[in-house]
């Protein structure tokens, strides 16, 4: 039965795989002629610069797999057939997770390779691992971080509204709104405050970060208990 509801939940997110796949290749579309008019040592930045472009792209797709896991069902009235038949909730939603938790590692993997390949590809150096370290600098490290809240803030979000919605659009909308509006209006209050010791954007990732767990927990929750498919 586990692997009917794994194969049901990786049909779900097909669509938003390829749309997390046509993002992150758009940027390398739009912009590959200023890349093919690059010098070698522009070429690596560049690439490394897209690279991250085209993560942050990819991000958002995020608020589309888990926005359609639950939503996705009841749009194709498979959640009443899933219904007739006696599974506990707590199996379908380890099923789901399971699945949009393997895509967003894929997302997180081919995005951190889109950032740091090109800098060992186009290298004329020994592959090395020290020649990481100039492109994974505090810069670097923040904006990695930065990505990782935004994608738990998407997810839980997301995840939370498809247990609530029948639309996985609205679900993913409303996700990737919650997720901004938390961002902003946590940098907005900080910043009439006092200066604080910690930087303004490590507060604003761990607000949006914490509020994504409980989105999530309280997503869960719902479903579990809810009545309804």
């Amino acid at each position: 039965m586990m692997k009917m509801l794994l194969w049901k939940d990786w049909r779900l997110c097909r669509v938003p795989l390829i749309a997390a796949a046509i993002l992150f290749v758009s940027p390398y579309i739009f912009m590959s002629y200023p890349l093919y008019r690059s010098s070698h040592g522009q070429l690596v930045k560049e690439f490394h610069d897209f690279g991250y472009v085209a993560w942050g792209l990819m991000l958002i797709s995020i608020a589309a797999l888990a926005g359609n896991i639950f939503a996705g069902e009841r749009q194709e009235r498979s959640a009443d057939f899933l219904a007739s038949f006696p599974i506990h909730r707590s199996r379908i939603i380890i099923s789901k997770l399971l699945i949009t938790l393997a895509c967003v590692a894929l997302i997180w993997i081919v995005g951190a390779a889109a950032v740091f390949i090109p800098a060992f590809f186009f290298s004329q150096s020994p592959f090395t691992i020290g020649g990481l370290l100039p492109y994974f600098d505090i810069e670097e490290r923040e904006t990695v971080r930065a990505f990782a809240a935004a994608s738990v803030g998407l997810f839980g979000f997301s995840w939370l509204c498809s247990t609530l919605s029948s639309s996985s659009a609205i679900s993913a909308a409303i996700g990737f709104g919650l997720t901004v509006a938390f961002a902003v209006a946590s940098a907005v209050i900080i910043e009439e405050l006092e200066p604080l010791p910690v930087a303004t954007w490590h507060i604003v990732s761990a607000i949006v970060l914490i509020s994504g767990i409980l989105a999530f927990i309280a997503g869960t929750l719902h479903y579990l208990f809810r009545r309804r498919p």
